[in-house]
């Protein structure tokens, strides 16, 4: 919609991912778990970053947003 702000989503780099589930325990809708791998959902990521913040090694980024 015009006007409207896009958000850029949070992604999840597989590879570095632990499985410690600290991100999916949020209970957030933009984290989710698929055949034993936690990954992003950027159609229901809302871009508060707080997945990023509680992974402890650092396998979210947000989507480059320029």
């Amino acid at each position: 919609m015009a006007g409207e702000k896009v958000i850029a989503p949070y992604l999840i780099d597989v590879e570095l991912c632990r499985r410690c589930m600290k991100c999916l325990n949020l209970g957030c809708p933009g984290i989710v778990r698929i055949d034993h791998k936690v990954v992003s959902n950027p159609g229901a990521c809302h871009g508060c970053g707080l997945c990023a913040e509680v992974c402890p090694v650092h396998a979210i980024t947000k989507v480059n947003d320029e």
